[in-house]
């Protein structure tokens, strides 16, 4: 199985979260075919790609900001499970 078919099948069972590949877009290289073909299967299953540092760097912040609510949840329901084995 080549690469491709592995990462495809990797995005279809929810395994990439995201994807940053920052690239030369002036400069065309030997493995754009490939890279044209792994970015149709990113968009395929809706997997979010950063090919620049500014897309980069906005994913990265969503990332850092959904693990911090995430965390702040987890803290409060650790709390409201504390107060209620308090009263009971």
């Amino acid at each position: 199985m080549d690469g491709v078919t592995q990462i495809q099948n990797l995005a279809s069972q929810g395994y990439i979260n995201v994807v940053i590949f920052l690239r030369e877009p002036i400069k065309a290289k030997f493995y754009d075919p490939d890279i044209y073909n792994l970015l149709q299967v990113y968009n395929i299953y809706n997997v979010p790609i950063a090919t620049n540092i500014l897309s980069a760097e906005t994913i990265l912040e969503l990332l850092f900001q959904s693990q911090r609510i995430l965390r702040r949840y987890y803290l409060a329901i650790q709390y409201l499970d504390d107060v209620v084995a308090i009263h009971n």
